[in-house]
């Protein structure tokens, strides 16, 4: 079987109906409850830009599939190249599944087509830290702005409530001497505790103000991410404290 024949294989109508179902399943395990999903925008380009929680990725499963719900759009990911660069096979699935790998370029390609875009600007310092900075964001990246500028999209934060509490980590290994940013997680737990999600998707962020050129001024960009980062940190806290119960 060839890589492409194997491609075709994982995307027939069955088998995308099934990864709808389990997406759906994982969503649902998590009892999630969506807040705002009226702010993600039903056409043209935008930047749903979230914090990341939880080692292994449900994150981004029960946000694009509670994105695709909403707006009956495909978001594309920005991932980490381990994701295209260990193997083609393992980068066609990738890419097959949305995924594409995090650089400016991929994301303002995807954002002048017109798509939505969903980035998480901790990168994985994100959802790897150490279970005891739960909640506390890491520190921005600033691509996902200069993307913004450039491609003149909307940014609609995204928070995610639980991800940190179905999935205990100790911390993470740094592996970068043998590709760049490779860590690898310390989890505590493998199968995820059965803790409520809620998400909720803040009002749009209008980059329109700002010039093209605008996306190179290092310093402005920064400025920009650390007030998402504030605005969506401050919100982080209070969903977080406003819960009555975390498991049950």
């Amino acid at each position: 079987m060839t890589n492409q024949e194997f491609i075709e294989l994982i995307h027939s109508s069955k088998m995308d109906l099934l990864w709808n179902k389990l997406a759906n399943g994982v969503t649902k395990y998590f009892r999630t409850r969506v807040v705002g999903s009226y702010n993600i925008p039903l056409k043209g380009p935008g930047i749903i830009a979230a914090n990341h929680s939880g080692f292994c990725g449900f994150d981004v499963v029960v946000l694009s599939h509670v994105i695709r719900e909403a707006s009956e759009r495909q978001a594309k990911i920005l991932a980490h190249a381990a994701y295209f660069d260990f193997s083609k096979l393992l980068r066609m699935v990738s890419e097959s599944f949305g995924m594409r790998k995090a650089s400016i370029d991929n994301g303002t390609d995807v954002l002048h087509q017109g798509e939505l875009l969903l980035v998480f600007p901790e990168a994985e310092e994100g959802n790897f830290k150490s279970s005891r900075q739960m909640y506390d964001l890491q520190t921005f990246r600033t691509g996902f702005i200069r993307m913004a500028i450039k491609t003149r999209s909307p940014i609609i934060p995204a928070l995610v409530i639980g991800a940190e509490e179905s999935h205990f980590n100790l911390g993470s290994i740094d592996l970068s001497a043998y590709m760049k940013n490779l860590r690898l997680p310390l989890p505590v737990n493998v199968i995820p505790l059965p803790a409520k999600w809620q998400i909720k998707f803040l009002k749009p962020i209008s980059m329109r103000k700002y010039k093209i050129e605008d996306a190179d001024d290092q310093k402005l960009v920064a400025e920009i991410a650390e007030t998402i980062q504030g605005r969506m940190q401050v919100e982080l806290i209070k969903l977080a404290k406003a819960r009555k119960t975390i498991y049950v």
